[in-house]
């Protein structure tokens, strides 16, 4: 399969991985504390890299915008 550059800018775009702290900085009125738990909790999807907690930034928009109940299956897979 030969992507073009943009469609591979496009692809690389669209899983955009945010740390905790840029995910805070994202979302006014979250904390870092907050998203953390929601992280541990199970509440927000997400990936560890080590000890650092990845949160797709489609997802947390989704999630933040019509809350994860409400979120396809394909979105809410896009986390791994």
């Amino acid at each position: 399969m030969n992507l073009t550059a943009a469609s591979k800018a496009t692809a690389i775009q669209a899983t955009r991985m945010l740390t905790i702290n840029e995910a805070a900085e994202c979302v006014p009125g979250l904390s870092k504390w907050r998203i953390r738990e929601m992280c541990i909790s199970g509440e927000l999807p997400h990936m560890k890299a080590g000890k650092k907690y990845l949160i797709n930034e489609q997802v947390l928009v989704g999630y933040l915008t019509k809350g994860l109940a409400n979120m396809t299956t394909a979105e809410q897979s896009a986390v791994v």
